[in-house]
């Protein structure tokens, strides 16, 4: 995932705000559960944008960056931590087992 912390200034926040963009495509649906999720590094700071078009290429771009780090051999064992697959219930929501 690829996420901002912070005011989001396109949207004109009053509070800040945290908004995850997850790269994985999820078997199921998953609306409403729990997540765990790792921060695992920092990619720019937050800007405002002429164009949601902008922003949206902007975040396609920061979703790359996070993809081929995510490659790294660090990365690829964080993400077997069982921390990240299980949320509570004791199922991985990629099988739903």
């Amino acid at each position: 995932m690829v996420m901002s912390i912070g005011w989001n200034p396109y949207y004109k926040n009053e509070v800040r705000s945290v908004e995850v963009h997850i790269i994985h495509k999820f078997a199921h649906d998953f609306y409403n559960a729990l997540m765990n999720l790792s921060i695992t590094g920092f990619i720019r700071e937050e800007k405002s944008y002429d164009s949601l078009q902008a922003l949206i290429d902007d975040i396609n771009f920061d979703t790359e960056v996070a993809k081929k780090s995510l490659e790294r051999e660090a990365y690829v064992e964080l993400s077997k931590d069982p921390f990240l697959k299980e949320f509570g219930w004791g199922k991985d929501v990629d099988s739903g087992k």
